[in-house]
C-alpha cells in the first residue's frame, strides 16, 4: 500500500493553505491564535479537495475485489442445499434415515466432492491504484477533518471574529475619545 501520494497531498495542501493565508490574509494584524485557526480551516477545506480522489479511488477498487470474490465464490463454491429445508415433503422413512448418520465413506456429500476440481486460490483482476491506503487511514482522516471543521465553523471562528471586531471598535472608540 503506497502512502506516498497521501502524504504529497498532505504537504502540499499545507503549503498552499499556508501561502494564500501569508498573500491575502492579514496575518500581521491579527494574534497568532486567529491566524492559525483560520489556516487550520483553509486546510481542512482545501485537504476534502484533495483527498477526495485517493478515497475514491481506494473505494472502487475496494468494491471491484469484492464484486470478483463473490464471482470466484458462486463459480467454485456454489451454494449448498439449505440445512433448514422442511420436512413436510419427506416421507417418515426419509426422516428417519437423515437422522441416522452414515459411516463417511458411504455418504454421496464425500464422493461428489472427491469428483469436485480444486478451487484455484483467488486471483484479484482488479489493478490496485497507485494510492491505495488502508481503509481504517482514511476513516480517521474523513472523521478528524470533519469534526474539527464542524467545530470551527460553529463555534471557534465566530468568537474569533466576535473578538476581532470588538477589539477594533474599542480601539476605534479609544482612538476617538482621545482625539477630543
Amino acid at each position: 500500500m503506497s502512502s506516498g501520494v497521501f502524504v504529497f497531498d498532505v504537504v502540499v495542501t499545507l503549503a498552499l493553505s499556508s501561502w494564500l493565508l501569508f498573500r491575502y490574509g492579514d496575518w500581521m494584524r491579527h494574534r497568532v491564535a486567529v491566524t492559525v485557526a483560520v489556516l487550520v480551516a483553509w486546510y481542512f477545506s482545501f485537504l476534502i479537495i484533495f483527498v477526495l480522489p485517493l478515497d475514491v479511488s481506494s473505494t472502487t477498487y475496494r468494491q471491484c475485489n469484492a464484486t470478483a470474490y463473490a464471482e470466484y465464490l458462486a463459480k467454485w463454491h456454489p451454494p449448498s442445499v439449505n440445512a433448514t429445508t422442511s420436512a413436510a415433503g419427506l416421507s417418515r422413512r426419509d426422516v428417519s434415515e437423515a437422522k441416522t448418520p452414515k459411516p463417511a465413506m458411504e455418504t454421496s456429500e464425500t464422493a461428489t466432492i472427491k469428483n469436485q476440481p480444486t478451487a484455484p486460490p483467488f486471483e484479484s483482476p482488479c489493478d490496485p491504484p497507485g494510492s491505495l491506503m488502508p481503509e481504517h487511514v482514511l476513516l480517521d482522516l474523513w472523521k478528524v477533518v470533519y469534526w474539527s471543521s464542524q467545530l470551527l465553523t460553529w463555534l471557534v471562528l465566530p468568537l474569533m471574529q466576535s473578538y476581532t471586531t470588538v477589539r477594533r471598535i474599542i480601539s476605534l472608540m479609544l482612538n476617538l475619545i482621545s482625539a477630543i
